[in-house]
């Protein structure tokens, strides 16, 4: 395997895992109390959207330094994305803790 194929896959798969973090531990995904759809919703798609990445560089392992270098542009954002999910949610659960 080549080292641009090692460096994408451990990009894809930090975006994915950073989504399913998200997903269960500020989301709540196994949990009884509702989440809001709309950031479930994108937080799924994004996750399907990493591993979707992640199959494809090991289907066609020709990979260019254009590609890995939008992936790891696109991690960087991803990861902000769910930064400021995550801050939106311990906001709200803070709020519910000061009123009980």
């Amino acid at each position: 395997m080549s080292n641009l194929l090692i460096v994408n896959a451990f990009v894809c798969v930090v975006g994915f895992l950073m989504g399913v973090y998200t997903f269960i531990k500020h989301l709540k995904a196994f949990s009884t109390a509702k989440t809001p759809v709309v950031d479930a919703w994108l937080m799924s798609i994004g996750m399907l959207a990493w591993s979707i990445m992640l199959y494809a560089s090991f289907d066609d392992p020709i990979i260019t330094r254009l590609e890995v270098f939008s992936r790891f542009l696109f991690l960087v954002y991803w990861v902000g994305d769910i930064l400021k999910v995550q801050k939106h949610y311990i906001k709200i659960r803070r709020r519910f803790r000061r009123k009980i």
